[in-house]
């Protein structure tokens, strides 16, 4: 789970590598037979990997599928995920 955590924050910094570690956790997420948590932060990492196919960046690039969304949509997508993760944790 500290990978996953560990690559979630690495989207989050905002630098020109996100594209690269969304796919790291893609890979990391669904290639992955394991049981990370449990089924209900199984489910929400598995649902994350998916929405996260669909952040572009480049604003130029958003222009060509509404699908598409930038930074703001993607802090959405992830901090709560974190925060999820964060909470059970701590339990």
């Amino acid at each position: 789970m500290e990978k996953i955590i560990s690559l979630l924050k690495k989207i989050l910094s905002n630098d020109s590598n996100s594209k690269h570690y969304i796919f790291e956790f893609q890979k990391e997420v669904l290639e992955t037979d394991e049981e990370f948590v449990n089924e209900e932060i199984d489910d929400l990492l598995s649902k994350l990997a998916f929405n996260l196919s669909f952040f572009e960046p480049d604003p130029e690039m958003r222009k060509e599928d509404p699908s598409y969304y930038g930074e703001e949509k993607l802090r959405n997508y992830i901090e709560p995920v974190l925060k999820k993760i964060s909470d059970f944790n701590n339990k």
